[in-house]
């Protein structure tokens, strides 16, 4: 476990509403529950599934997990065994960036040398362990070169047009043996012939998971969104006070929905790095057909009560050499 010197600090994202999985989850399950507090496999929830992931390198007392109002009751069944102040309640869905923006002025208030990790909820990863070490890797190079910001960007396995992909550019550094590059361009879900265009280049995919030092997150968000950083500035002086909840709800009731990737990341991409990652099956379960795609890749075809857990689909797949994906 990390020391109290490491100043290292995680952030869940689980306040989307997921409404592409909407159908699929009724479907499934008999209920209109976000996704992120479904168990679409095993008997963890996928947020439960990344709090557990992230947990591995991260103290639980600094990471913190934001959630919606309205979701509450499901997040305080998934989140009993959390610290209250490590819960981030938004009014409101405002999209990743004031996702973002409100749980790192908490992890800046507290900790103005921390360095962070941004996980969103809705992810499957099979090879968990293996991604926890490119993460430890992209926190040990943040570290030694503060002004970075690394993306973990995942191989590509079909031209998806429902992902966000990242053109990269020359090579900057190494660490733990693996590669790192600056980023040329970012593409947010683009059209379906681009896509086949960024996959026969050898672009990779956006996973949104993101190592930077908070101060440098902020100084972009005042940079590239000041309308949005502004409009948080009655929120960061009530900053875990017993003032902060009414603040924020006033401030949600004024702000406009702010994507993260199109207002951040794409306006500056020569901002962030990507560390690429090899022999890890990622995938973003926004989609009914991703995630079929997934189960029947791995010989489980549909969702149901019987459907395994991460770890018994990882020990199928290395035991059954028609499933491995990695060549």
């Amino acid at each position: 476990m990390l020391t109290n010197s490491d100043h290292l600090w995680g952030i869940v994202l689980a306040g989307g509403k997921g409404r592409r999985l909407q159908e699929f989850i009724l479907w499934h399950f008999g209920c209109d529950r976000p996704k992120q507090y479904c168990a679409i496999i095993g008997t963890r929830s996928m947020l439960r599934h990344t709090i557990d992931r992230a947990e591995t390198v991260i103290p639980p007392e600094r990471l913190l997990t934001v959630v919606n109002r309205q979701h509450l009751p499901y997040a305080q069944d998934e989140l009993s065994d959390q610290e209250w102040e490590s819960i981030i309640v938004q009014p409101c869905n405002r999209d990743t960036g004031p996702g973002i923006l409100y749980p790192l002025l908490h992890v800046h208030h507290r900790d103005p040398d921390a360095v962070v990790a941004i996980f969103p909820s809705d992810h499957f990863v099979l090879e968990e362990d293996r991604f926890i070490e490119y993460v430890k890797a992209a926190f040990s190079y943040v570290k030694m070169h503060p002004g970075v910001s690394i993306l973990l960007g995942a191989e590509p396995d079909l031209p998806e047009s429902k992902y966000g992909w990242i053109e990269t550019r020359e090579k900057t550094g190494t660490e733990r043996g693996n590669e790192i590059f600056r980023v040329k361009r970012f593409w947010e879900k683009p059209c379906i012939p681009l896509a086949q265009a960024l996959f026969l280049k050898g672009c990779i995919w956006n996973t949104l998971v993101l190592v930077s030092p908070a101060v440098v997150l902020l100084n972009l968000f005042q940079t590239l969104v000041p309308n949005v950083f502004d409009a948080f500035k009655p929120v960061r002086v009530r900053l875990d006070s017993s003032g902060e909840s009414d603040v924020v709800e006033e401030v949600y009731a004024r702000l406009q929905s702010v994507n993260f990737s199109c207002a951040i990341l794409e306006r500056n991409p020569h901002a962030f790095s990507v560390l690429r990652l090899n022999g890890v099956h990622w995938s973003d379960w926004g989609d009914p057909d991703r995630i079929q795609t997934d189960l029947k890749r791995f010989a489980y075809p549909s969702v149901t009560n019987d459907t395994p857990s991460f770890e018994e689909l990882g020990n199928s797949m290395h035991a059954n050499s028609s499933s491995t994906i990695w060549r």
